[in-house]
């Protein structure tokens, strides 16, 4: 957004930056959902001028504690932060450490776990595939799920070791980055909901990908996951209808006392574990909200400097238009239907579907005027050739009364009237005529530049 207001034009920037040997810089006019824990960089880019008050995306958005339909049915009491606490300290603690085990790694698993590094497909007790071979790249082996190669594995590390560790033994749970709008570390450690974070991020958080992979490995192999995750989003349709389905945990009730006291995106990523826990006040449930667009200042700018004519809609049409939960949900249901090419072609096939479905809704964001159309008119022919006519007939009196002028430029009634002045005059007359045969004459860049010299 920042590169985008010192450079309306991203695409020319991005090339000047190419033709230099410069690396390329994200530039974008638009972000088209920013989430609650942004709204104080909001307000800053806002009262700055960056950036457009924003509007909402029409839809409601919000972080949840989650765990799979068949984690709940193995403990009902997993599905609100009273069963999860209903126990003494000990007992609870044992209940969360026992209950939610910790993903791994591909290569930890091939590594620790199987007898030869996965040189042979290795499958557990219930006979499922659990690793078809050892990771090929590091990439491989950061991975917790990888189809038909690495299916995931959840052992009980000594964070889950409750006789070892009586007092800090911890289940566990999956959070994104500290970067996110999440409060997952002082929820659970003031609700005393005895559970742990172990990803790479410096809160223990694990990435959008690292998420995504452990719940499929949790689903595979059927290990309890305590999950935070969001809604709208395409991940919670993949697994709806089946025994991994998403069901939110009950959390207290989010309040304005809470929501002012929550953690700040420097405090999430302290490496100070204390000052990631926060206040105790900001320890209640994500609040519901509208996610918001933002559009960069210079957007506005350079499509409302632009000749009335030459307008883009985008401008218009991205701030107007709204699309609810209901819809998303929707496209997403025909995302994950298709299952022919999930990254590519079948998220446009489910949007343009849905929008061939809904076009009289999205025409009312069609902003006034537009579309606009080219129509190409005949002209009046007769009309035409008789203007041109008329025009060539006073060229022609023009030049006989500039040659009368000039032989009787000495008599005395056009001294006083002044020759230079008369020529000056005729001159004028000439350049009108000529510019009344090109009006009518056929559409050009040569003829439109020559009425304007001529007229």
């Amino acid at each position: 957004l920042y590169t985008a207001f010192g450079h309306p034009d991203c695409e020319s920037f991005q090339d000047e930056r190419k033709s230099n040997g410069e690396e390329y810089r994200s530039c974008a006019h638009v972000l088209p959902e920013a989430w609650n824990g942004q709204n104080k960089n909001i307000a800053n880019d806002v009262q700055e001028g960056l950036i457009e008050p924003t509007t909402g995306t029409g839809g409601v958005s919000k972080l949840s504690w989650y765990v799979p339909i068949f984690t709940a049915r193995r403990n009902s009491k997993l599905l609100s932060y009273i069963g999860m606490t209903e126990n003494a300290g000990s007992e609870n603690r044992r209940l969360m450490a026992s209950t939610f085990l910790r993903p791994q790694t591909w290569k930890y698993f091939c590594e620790k776990v199987s007898l030869d590094n996965c040189t042979t497909p290795y499958y557990d007790d219930e006979g499922l595939l659990i690793a078809a071979r050892p990771p090929s790249d590091q990439l491989e082996e950061a991975k917790y799920f990888s189809t038909d190669s690495y299916h995931g594995y959840f052992a009980a590390t000594k964070d889950n070791d409750c006789d070892a560790n009586p007092f800090n033994c911890t289940g566990h749970i999956a959070y994104g980055p500290c970067g996110w709008s999440s409060f997952a570390v002082s929820q659970a450690h003031y609700l005393g909901i005895h559970v742990k974070g172990n990803g790479p991020d410096p809160a223990g958080g694990y990435s959008y990908g690292q998420m995504v992979e452990i719940y499929k490995a949790a689903n595979y192999t059927k290990n309890n996951v305590l999950f935070v995750w969001w809604t709208p989003d395409i991940t919670v349709q993949e697994f709806l209808g089946t025994d991994a389905e998403f069901l939110r945990v009950l959390l207290p009730s989010p309040t304005e006392e809470c929501m002012q006291a929550r953690t700040t995106k420097e405090e999430r990523c302290s490496m100070d574990p204390i000052i990631r826990l926060g206040k105790e006040e900001g320890s209640c449930d994500s609040e519901a909200h509208s996610a918001q667009k933002v559009l960069v200042t210079s957007f506005k700018k350079r499509t409302f400097d632009a000749d009335e004519a030459f307008h883009s809609p985008a401008y218009d049409a991205i701030e107007n238009i709204k699309i609810s939960d209901i819809h998303l949900d929707y496209m997403f249901r025909r995302w994950y239907k298709r299952n022919t090419d999930q990254w590519n072609y079948d998220p446009r096939e489910a949007v343009c579907t849905w929008a061939a479905e809904n076009i009289d809704n999205l025409l009312r964001y069609v902003p006034e005027s537009h579309p606009r159309s080219f129509r190409m008119e005949e002209q009046n022919k007769p009309a035409m050739y008789g203007a041109m006519v008329t025009a060539l007939i006073c060229i022609v009196l023009v030049g006989a009364v500039s040659i009368s002028t000039f032989f009787y430029r000495k008599e005395k009634v056009m001294v006083y009237a002044q020759p230079t002045f008369l020529y000056m005059l005729l001159v004028g007359l000439l350049f009108l005529g000529i510019g009344a045969i090109l009006l009518p004459a056929n559409v050009s860049q040569g003829t439109c530049i020559a009425k304007e010299w001529f007229v």
